[in-house]
């Protein structure tokens, strides 16, 4: 099909194309192959019309090469196109020529509109446009009916266009970081909606009516009326935050909610009614409100491993709260506390328990560390706890549906070894394996990759695996009562952890350049271990909101100042920084 003498051009190689320095062809020929092309990280401030074209048919038979690599007629048609953390301002309207995409990325640029044109993706299913300078989604959006998940966070909307409700199939919607002060009155026809994050707006009201809702996120926002919570029966986790709710909200009983994050808003009474459906909460935060007490009705929520009631003005803690046996932090700095000696209450979330189990009425303490390993009828949890075995039998690791478990707690048996057989579930989200005598976390702990909450309480730990890195969706980790000297390096490597338990170790020093690389860190406990000093640059690690040092042999800050709470102490210590 040659003409004359002339040699074979490659497809995509031809001299017209200015982009060839830019774009190398064999980072063309491998995108035909596999159908994906990333052209992230390359100072592009435009996309070389090559990439547009990159499965278009050749023109002319002087265009045509029988070479194996280059036949255009063996390639595979982009699904998938990467252009993120470049220069880019715009897209060309030649996107319509990339009609099989199936993913879109192009965060991290400088774009300011998009191409009417990117309506005709219709088989695109996942469209990334965080960190750009958006102000509106255009006209184009709505025909995208196949769109799963959209985000453009981190942008310049002060308003969504009413087509953003067409988007049928939609399940994860984050438009946090922008400015938005309403969100279109039809939001809830998005009936596949499960993720909705709205953080750091301007928003006065939530969107009501989506009841298949999974997780809601609305912190730093404006909201002063008391979000109707019984309208989304399928919650699981709930963060509103630093916003303006005076009240506790109301629950439907057979709530699925496991996480409910209420701190820095206006609430004065917890109505004990509206604690009883609460019956799989892990985490409560209602630090930083204006609560005068706490109902007996707590102590019904079995479940709890976190609660936070820091910087209130309690000044008594019911003694059932002791029947919490689940709970691995209670925050009660910040209150004026009668009930509890200031001695008590330093020494951490165990002893305040301990305390509390023994002014209560003998008999109250439900424990049962006795009780049969249980198979849960939902076949999502594995539970061989208080057993004080040292083995665990093979037949307890025989489920029938082990991709649908997603909580194993091993925890208060006499386990020296980590057991491998547990590493076959890897949907598991909560693993429990305090109370045992494990030396060593295996690397392989990194096949757990749906991990976001892990309990080595009370174990003999001195180090934790750089494995543990790959478990990028951990959020909670508790390590306390080990034989750690440092807070684990590869801890600082996990961009999604926000709470770390350390007390009762003997950690020396605190790493606050490791604590700086941690973007979501909230909780840290680091009471009851050997740190001398405080450095004063602690301070600038703005995320927290409960940080626990009490117990340490430091001279500076004295108990009076970590008796004031989380936010007086991180400004006692910034006011501290050497200029």
């Amino acid at each position: 099909m040659q003409s004359g003498n002339k040699r074979p051009t490659k497809f995509g190689q031809s001299s017209h194309v200015v982009s060839a320095d830019v774009i190398p062809a064999a980072v063309l020929r491998q995108a035909r192959k596999s159908g994906q092309l990333n052209l992230s990280s390359r100072g592009l401030k435009t996309v070389p019309d090559v990439v547009w074209k990159v499965n278009a048919e050749p023109v002319g038979s002087k265009e045509v090469s029988f070479d194996t690599e280059d036949r255009w007629w063996d390639q595979t048609v982009l699904v998938k196109l990467i252009l993120a953390s470049n220069e880019l301002t715009e897209l060309s309207e030649d996107i319509s020529l990339l009609p099989a995409l199936t993913v879109l990325d192009a965060h991290n640029n400088q774009l300011r509109k998009l191409p009417l044109a990117i309506g005709e993706l219709k088989q695109l299913t996942r469209l990334m446009l965080s960190h750009n300078q958006l102000a509106d989604l255009g006209e184009g959006l709505g025909a995208l009916e196949n769109l799963q998940c959209l985000r453009v966070d981190h942008n310049q909307f002060r308003h969504l266009h009413d087509d953003i409700t067409m988007l049928s199939h939609l399940e994860q919607l984050d438009i946090s970081h922008n400015q938005l002060s309403k969100l279109p009155a039809a939001m809830g026809e998005l009936q596949s909606l499960r993720h909705l994050s709205l953080d750091h707006n301007q928003l006065t009201a939530l969107p009501v009516g989506m009841k298949y809702l999974q997780e809601l996120t609305a912190s730093y926002n404006k909201i002063s009326d008391t979000p109707q919570l019984e309208q989304c029966p399928n919650l699981e986790r709930v963060d509103l935050r630093n916003n303006s709710i005076p009240e506790f909200p109301s629950i439907l009983p057979g709530t699925k909610l496991k996480e409910l994050l209420l701190g820095g808003n206006k609430i004065t009474i917890i109505p004990g009614n509206r604690l009883l459906p609460l019956v799989v909460m892990v985490m409560l935060d209602l630090r930083d409100n204006k609560i005068t007490s706490v109902p007996d009705q707590l102590s019904t929520m079995t479940s709890l491993e976190r609660l936070d009631l820091s910087n209130n003005d309690i000044t008594r803690i019911p003694y059932s709260i002791g029947k919490l046996n689940n709970l691995k932090s209670l925050g009660l700095d910040g209150n004026p506390l009668k009930s509890i000696r200031r001695d008590i209450a330093n020494k951490g979330t165990l002893e305040i328990l301990k305390h509390l189990r023994s002014r209560m009425d003998e008999g109250d303490d439900n424990t049962n560390d006795n009780a049969p390993a249980t198979l849960p009828s939902s076949g999502d949890k594995l539970i061989y706890s208080g057993k004080k075995s040292a083995s665990i039998d093979d037949q307890f690791w025989e489920h029938p549906n082990a991709p649908s478990v997603t909580t194993i707690d091993v925890s208060r048996n006499q386990l020296t070894s980590f057991p491998e057989k547990l590493l076959m579930f890897t949907c598991v989200s909560e693993l429990q394996l305090s109370f045992n005598k494990l030396t060593l976390i295996p690397e392989e702990i990194s096949h757990l990759v749906h991990l976001t909450s892990l309990d080595l309480r009370s174990n003999q730990l001195t180090d934790l695996p750089n494995g543990l890195a790959s478990c990028h969706k951990l959020r909670e980790i508790c390590l306390s009562m080990n034989r750690l000297k440092a807070l684990p390096r590869v801890l600082y490597s996990i961009n999604s952890l926000e709470n770390v338990f350390a007390s009762d170790n003997q950690i020396t020093d605190i790493n606050v350049d490791g604590l700086l690389q941690l973007p979501m860190i909230s909780c840290l406990d680091l009471q009851n271990n050997d740190i001398s000093q405080v450095p004063p640059q602690l301070g600038n690690v703005s995320t927290l909101r409960s940080l626990m040092l009490s117990g340490n042999p430091f001279r500076q800050p004295r108990a009076n100042i970590l008796a004031k709470g989380t936010t007086t102490l991180l400004e006692y210590l910034r006011d501290r920084i050497p200029q």
